[in-house]
């Protein structure tokens, strides 16, 4: 099995939402705890982020081709909202898609994130552009106080085994 992971934002002309926490640092921070247990698992990982871009869309183009070129099986990109709202969502396109998103979503919010669900969005370039099923994880809003404070208390390696933990009730590649 090949799972894309996609760590949103982080390079010029793509940066992330800043409020009590800082998307970018919190992105790499989950990021860099899932794909090492995704490895450990016996997953092969592709990591998504390009390394430069010249424009937000120049940014996505990249990250969605290399998963392309790479031909994985699934595509994750991590992300954290603003907006003043609260809790954790999961974006997907596919049927196939949703059944990431609802586990995942699920095991975010046993942490004590509210559910926002997994929602059908087809406004979003890497679910729309990739050639497999493709999910955009939301954990929590940046911008509002409650989300962060819980964020920090739980960690970046506690969230990222939930996103882990509902991958693997979905794809079951662990045991």
């Amino acid at each position: 099995m090949k799972i894309a992971i996609d760590i949103g934002h982080n390079v010029a002309f793509d940066g992330g939402a800043v409020g009590f926490g800082n998307e970018n640092w919190m992105n790499t921070s989950i990021g860099t705890h899932l794909i090492s247990m995704l490895q450990k698992a016996g997953v092969e990982v592709i990591a998504c982020k390009p390394i430069t871009a010249s424009s937000v869309r120049d940014s996505l183009r990249k990250r969605v081709n290399k998963a392309n070129a790479e031909q994985c099986d699934y595509y994750i990109s991590l992300h954290h909202n603003a907006g003043k709202g609260k809790g954790c969502e999961v974006f997907y396109i596919s049927t196939e898609g949703a059944k990431l998103a609802v586990p995942i979503a699920d095991c975010i919010s046993s942490l004590g994130f509210n559910n926002r669900g997994a929602k059908y969005s087809s406004e979003y370039f890497v679910l729309n552009q990739t050639n497999m099923p493709a999910v955009i994880v939301e954990t929590c809003f940046v911008d509002t106080q409650s989300d962060v404070e819980l964020w920090n208390k739980l960690g970046a390696e506690k969230i990222a085994r939930a996103i882990y933990d509902g991958l693997n009730i979905a794809l079951k590649f662990a045991k």
